[in-house]
């Protein structure tokens, strides 16, 4: 039976960065708030060189990510609010629109002709 030898299929946890350690393919390590990933072989090379490292995560961008998500949160509940008050409006007006209807009189005269009173008009 052939053996295939895979080299590393996973991740290795190395901590934070040290300039003088040696890397190899998928090590990861800590640095400036962030993880990066060894491409390959490397050593004196920081973690932001997009050359020999791929940043896994930064703290940054996440926080990034967050405030732009609380961003659009604050403004949906802002939007929703104003909704809310349009509706409250609305039905205002419908409610004070069904009450003069209510005041709305309709009769049939002499000559079979409907007459309208709108006590509102003049």
């Amino acid at each position: 039976m052939a053996v295939t030898k895979l080299g590393r299929v996973g991740l290795v946890l190395r901590g934070d960065y040290d300039p003088v350690a040696q890397y190899t393919r998928l090590d990861v390590v800590n640095y400036q708030r962030g993880a990066y990933v060894a491409k390959g072989d490397v050593k004196d090379v920081l973690p932001t060189d997009p050359g020999y490292w791929q940043k896994l995560v930064s703290l940054d961008d996440v926080a990034g990510d967050l405030a732009e998500a609380a961003d659009g949160a604050r403004n949906a509940a802002q939007a929703a609010n104003a909704a809310a008050e349009d509706a409250d409006q609305a039905t205002e007006y419908a409610a004070g629109a069904a009450e003069a209807l209510r005041h709305i009189s309709f009769d049939i005269n002499s000559d079979m002709e409907m007459e309208v009173t709108i006590p509102w008009q003049n």
